[in-house]
């Protein structure tokens, strides 16, 4: 406890006090029925590292559930049996494991929970009965979440290994209906013979862009209408989370890589507004004129790939600099 509460201390002294503007418990609006986005998270992270896309995502209309996946990936997660917190600790690989054969393991369970937060969406949607089973559960009411939600035409959404849940996701449950892939980690899926035939996004940072990724999304997206590839210039793999918004040190966040040449709040901006704009024309709901004036005029940094981009040999290099998609030999 005291080294805990040295801890916070010094995490206030650095950082300052963290504020997320949500009103909890707020009553939902009935005026319509809102859409639904799955969103699943990326390696060593948890549902709740990503709170301002989902918060974003959420004030223009969206219902978020925000899976937390307890295959070994996240930071730390648990289980509740009998009241009791069971802890699952993030699962290192040992020298003696194949990586791909156990992160192409912990996809499928990934996959398997986010059909899960789909059928207790449904349910809790048609007014079933769900059992709370957290220990404050007297602090929510899900009978807020009846006839509230616009179920038919579902998003799928995720980041780094969320990416690749993502994918995955969309080729096993038609009842997604798109998908946003955030800096996509495809590893996981690189001997996966998949085929979504959903509308994609894939939305990348400069800084994680390598060969094996960007072939692999190629994949997808050749020949294929309403897929698109955007990189947003100056950005890092971090960008996506909450954490860069967070540390305040330069210093700190050079040492563990969040540390982004572009300003991490309009990374996070451009991305949302990315997203929003890709889900809302493939709802053919009316998009946000302030939305595509914000991308237009931050259009130097973004980056679309072009089709000639798309159409180089397996063995090149995709990687951005000075604004420009190009080609580099191993």
């Amino acid at each position: 406890p005291l080294m805990h509460l040295g801890c916070t201390h010094v995490w206030k002294l650095l950082n300052g006090k963290v504020h997320c503007p949500i009103l909890k418990n707020a009553d939902i609006s009935t005026e319509k029925k809102w859409p639904l986005i799955v969103f699943s998270h990326g390696m060593g992270c948890s549902r709740f590292a990503y709170s301002r896309i989902c918060t974003d995502l959420a004030s223009h209309g969206f219902v978020v559930a925000a899976t937390e996946h307890r295959d070994g990936s996240g930071a730390v997660s648990f289980t509740m049996e009998g009241g009791t917190q069971n802890w699952i600790p993030h699962r290192r690989i040992t020298d003696a494991e194949k990586e791909y054969t156990v992160r192409n393991q912990q996809l499928h369970f990934r996959v398997a929970e986010v059909k899960r937060t789909m059928d207790l969406a449904v349910k809790l949607n048609n007014g079933g009965e769900v059992t709370n089973v957290l220990n404050e559960a007297n602090d929510f009411d899900l009978g807020m979440f009846k006839n509230c939600m616009e179920v038919s035409q579902p998003v799928m959404a995720g980041h780094s290994y969320g990416g690749a849940t993502t994918l995955l996701t969309l080729a096993q449950d038609n009842r997604f209906k798109q998908g946003l892939v955030l800096d996509g980690w495809l590893f996981p899926i690189r001997d996966e013979e998949i085929s979504p035939t959903q509308p994609i996004v894939f939305i990348n940072t400069e800084s994680f862009m390598n060969r094996q990724n960007i072939n692999r999304m190629k994949m997808f997206l050749t020949g294929i209408k309403d897929r698109r590839m955007v990189f947003i210039k100056g950005s890092v793999h971090q960008n996506h989370i909450d954490a860069p918004l967070i540390f305040k040190t330069g210093i700190i966040k050079k040492i563990i890589g969040m540390q982004s040449d572009t300003d991490p709040v309009l990374v996070l901006d451009l991305n949302d507004k990315l997203m929003l704009h890709f889900i809302w024309t493939n709802l053919e709901m009316e998009i946000d004129k302030d939305v595509v004036q914000f991308l237009e005029h931050h259009d130097t940094v973004l980056i679309e790939a072009s089709d000639d981009g798309l159409k180089q040999e397996d063995s090149t290099l995709q990687k951005l600099t000075h604004g420009e998609l190009i080609s580099q030999e191993d």
